[in-house]
């Protein structure tokens, strides 16, 4: 399950990069991680981690509005329940699929002697919504690691750095 911080992170970096103000990404990467406040009603994984709400927003801020930030904020709260489909059942086409669908990808390489095995494997596997939308009693659960700081930092750090190489280059580059 990733968490919050990665929610955030994967949008900030990509409007970062894009050249948005880090002030307005970091707004708009916070609707990443709205889906998540559905542990407030003692359920996690729920109707809040569809993709059909912001694909609706996203369709009209196109269609009617062009409104650039109602499409953003589509997309960032889209990117939340993508990075949960990848790790772990989520109810990602609610109501009009009723189950939970997660894509589950492994990737193995083993080394040794000659041939190196590379396996892929990806599936697409189902169960009922019921099963992810059973209340909790307690909420227990790892906000944030180790791994998942260092991720969600490289993630936010990436754009900076390259922008700031890229200023550099272009700087020593003589003019003609």
């Amino acid at each position: 399950m990733p968490e919050p911080l990665i929610h955030f992170a994967l949008p900030f970096a990509l409007l970062t990069a894009r050249g948005m103000d880090p002030k307005k990404a970091a707004l708009i990467s916070l609707i990443a991680v709205l889906p998540d406040l559905d542990v407030l009603i003692h359920i996690h994984r729920s109707y809040t981690h569809s993709l059909l709400i912001p694909m609706a927003v996203l369709i009209i801020a196109l269609l009617k509005y062009r409104n650039r930030w109602l499409i953003l904020a589509a997309l960032s709260y889209a990117s939340h329940p993508i990075l949960d489909f990848v790790t772990y059942y989520t109810p990602i086409l609610w109501p009009i699929y009723p189950g939970s669908l997660w894509l589950k990808a492994t990737l193995d390489i083993h080394i040794a002697s000659l041939p190196t095995a590379i396996k892929l494997n990806i599936e697409l596997l189902e169960q009922p919504a019921s099963e992810a939308l059973r209340p909790f009693k307690e909420l227990e659960a790892t906000a944030a690691t180790g791994q998942g700081f260092l991720i969600a930092l490289a993630l936010m750090l990436t754009p900076f750095i390259v922008r700031r190489r890229l200023k550099a280059i272009t700087q020593q580059q003589p003019q003609v």
